[in-house]
């Protein structure tokens, strides 16, 4: 089964909407700073998938699912030997709208002493905000995989254009299918 971003409409959300614990929000042009501050781990949720087509240098990736199945080890992995007093964990999915402040919540609940914040905008703002002019923050970005969608600026192509990636998707399968 294939997992998928959260796609364009997470973009849509009601970012008034409270969410269960008061986060912090980390903007986007902080990226600098998390990537190299040693008591901050930059955390991506987002799927194995999303992740090959790009991601920021150093991040940790953890994704959505480990959160969901086992919070306590997942923070314990990250952190290791660090003080989870003094680690701050910077969670972020593809727009940070769903994924990032799930896996933070359980973060917090597996081990409340444990610092966290979401980075606002997610890896589609750090792309169409910040790759071409800061392209060392990054790794593995595939552009052919990242097009142009208005507003939004940069945005990953399956999310862009669903319809592409779902007859790509059953392509590939009726490739890879045994002849009967």
């Amino acid at each position: 089964s294939v997992q998928r971003g959260s796609g364009l409409a997470a973009l849509s959300i009601d970012v008034a909407e409270k969410p269960a614990i008061d986060y912090e929000w980390v903007e986007l042009a902080d990226v600098p700073a998390l990537l190299e501050d040693p008591t901050t781990i930059v955390v991506d949720v987002r799927t194995d998938e999303e992740r090959a087509d790009g991601f920021l240098r150093g991040s940790a990736h953890a994704p959505s699912t480990e959160w969901e199945e086992a919070p306590q080890d997942t923070v314990s992995k990250l952190i290791g030997a660090k003080d989870p007093t003094s680690t701050r964990l910077v969670f972020h999915c593809m727009y940070s709208r769903e994924r990032a402040p799930r896996a933070a919540m359980a973060a917090v609940q597996a081990s409340p002493e444990v610092k966290v914040a979401i980075l606002r905008g997610g890896f589609q703002g750090c792309m169409a905000q910040l790759w071409r002019e800061r392209p060392e923050y990054f790794d593995g970005v595939k552009p052919e995989r990242w097009v142009e969608f208005g507003r939004q600026g940069l945005v990953w192509a399956p999310d862009a254009n669903p319809s592409a990636y779902v007859a790509e998707l059953l392509a590939a399968n009726t490739q890879q299918a045994p002849a009967s």
